[in-house]
């Protein structure tokens, strides 16, 4: 069984907000986090997906 919580929505809108491309100064004021460290390391996940995309214009730079 899946279990879901509101708490788990600021997971993913951090995690959204990132692969939209909002700064993460931005992410952490919309969370009211007081910490920067707090949104990027614990709130912001990366699937496989979004890390395959940013490699892509890394390669897309070379």
């Amino acid at each position: 069984m899946l279990r879901f919580s509101c708490h788990t929505l600021r997971h993913t809108y951090a995690t959204r907000l990132c692969e939209a491309g909002v700064s993460m100064k931005a992410a952490q004021t919309l969370l009211g986090h007081s910490d920067f460290q707090t949104t990027y390391n614990i709130y912001v996940g990366a699937d496989e997906r979004f890390v395959a995309e940013e490699v892509q214009k890394i390669n897309g730079l070379m």
